[in-house]
């Protein structure tokens, strides 16, 4: 077979990887018609998208050309000598390149937490639904794109006259810039387009020492995503302050859970459209607050997504 010298594990790997590249696009012959797949390899002219008769012609001149690299790399690791890494690279240039827009739609989503409020618990029970992938928490990572975006917004500010306009000039317009941003991120988060709705938890937003205008740090986000949904998840400041790291000293605690809950509250009293609230003690079986949650998401309550209740990990 292909690599029988590197032992059947390999061969089954590689059948594995070829299958994907075969069937992950449909192939077509000149005259349009499916060809029928085989050992051999496939001759790949056009690559037809799900509905060619509703595409426009230009988009579906740019899917033929973006598709033919691909299928030239096909054709290339199609011979018995590919190896495993060939046929993971075509797979890879399928999955990621094929339909670029796919993982572009996805919802943004953010589970901003005080701190032992039930967040990752949150994160569970939305992974446990089908069409769901938020990630954990990431040091506040996205501050370097905000800033990064500052610096071409502040550049512009330069523009008093002609010397200076060329002096700062900047590679595209502020829209411009943003749209590469959500791209970026959106790949990152949904790099194949599996998704519809991803995101991240985060407990450092809303702290008065590190973050004194979240309603600032959100503008961005909803620049980036103008879909976002926020969901705020809170605590009773009482048993908030005696959990784990809160209660190293729980009157200093109380003091700045307050602060970041009044943080939280402020924007969420201003901005219900896109946001929601997530108490602690509604994170129970039979919650309408929880059902809600999902609701407030478009995506259905499931069995799957109740069962972590049930679930204690170990900290």
């Amino acid at each position: 077979m292909v690599v029988q010298e590197n032992g059947k594990e390999q061969e089954t790997e590689v059948m594995m990887f070829r299958s994907i590249a075969q069937n992950s696009l449909p192939l077509v012959g000149q005259a349009g018609r499916p060809e029928h797949h085989s050992s051999q390899a496939p001759s790949l002219n056009v690559i037809a998208p799900p509905a060619p008769s509703e595409m426009k012609p230009n988009l579906l001149n740019r899917f033929r050309q973006r598709v033919q690299g691909i299928g030239g790399l096909i054709r290339r690791v199609s011979g018995r000598a590919a190896s495993v890494d060939q046929w993971k690279l075509a797979a890879r240039a399928i999955t990621a390149h094929a339909w670029p827009g796919r993982r572009r739609t996805a919802r943004f989503v953010l589970v901003l937490s005080q701190g032992r409020t039930g967040s990752t618990l949150i994160l569970r029970m939305l992974n446990a639904t089908p069409g769901i992938h938020l990630s954990g928490e990431n040091d506040r990572a996205f501050d370097h794109l905000k800033a990064f975006a500052g610096c071409f917004d502040r550049a512009q500010s330069n523009f008093h006259t002609d010397f200076f306009r060329l002096a700062w000039q900047v590679p595209c317009d502020q829209a411009a810039i943003l749209a590469k941003l959500r791209a970026f991120a959106l790949d990152l988060y949904n790099p194949r387009g599996r998704y519809k709705v991803v995101g991240f938890k985060e407990i450092r937003y809303g702290r008065p020492e590190t973050d004194p205008d979240l309603a600032e740090d959100l503008a961005f986000f909803r620049g980036l995503f103008p879909t976002l949904r926020v969901i705020f998840s809170v605590r009773q400041t009482e048993d908030c302050a005696k959990s784990l790291w809160w209660a190293a000293d729980p009157k200093a605690s109380a003091s700045t859970l307050e602060r970041i809950r009044d943080s939280f509250q402020s924007y969420y009293d201003a901005h219900r459209d896109h946001c929601y609230w997530m108490p602690y003690e509604e994170l129970k079986h039979g919650s309408a607050v929880l059902r809600g949650m999902f609701d407030f998401l478009g995506v259905p309550f499931t069995e799957s997504a109740a069962r972590e209740l049930d679930i204690r990990m170990r900290e």
